[in-house]
């Protein structure tokens, strides 16, 4: 994708491929991305249980976020992180790079994943 990468263009290229929340699974809980190792534990990250709640009800009202979808939101958090930080968690703690480090596909993926987290 990359770091220079707009939020627009990243939707643009997202609008192409398929995200299969079971490919999501294996990236963001396998060692390549290494999601879980921070988000297993709400003290240091948000946990996985409820993200597209929470990105529904709670994000997405925030005035920041006024027309985003919530995939966009999830796009750009996880490609821009200092973007936006989750109020009660410290800012840079996420990495930076998963934005060049990710594809369109790998990115559709963990989003797809990410929907299914709605308790």
């Amino acid at each position: 994708v990359g770091l220079d990468t707009s939020i627009d263009e990243i939707m643009i290229g997202l609008a192409e491929v398929t995200g299969d929340p079971q490919v999501g699974d294996q990236l963001y809980n396998g060692v390549v991305f290494g999601c879980a190792g921070c988000h297993i534990s709400a003290a240091v990250a948000p946990p996985i249980e409820g993200t597209w709640t929470r990105v529904i009800n709670e994000r997405l009202l925030e005035p920041q976020f006024a027309g985003y979808t919530g995939e966009q939101y999830l796009a750009e958090s996880i490609t821009h992180p200092g973007a936006f930080t989750v109020p009660g968690y410290l800012a840079g703690v996420m990495p930076t790079n998963f934005g060049e480090r990710t594809t369109f596909q790998q990115l559709a993926d963990m989003i797809a994943y990410l929907k299914t987290q709605d308790q």
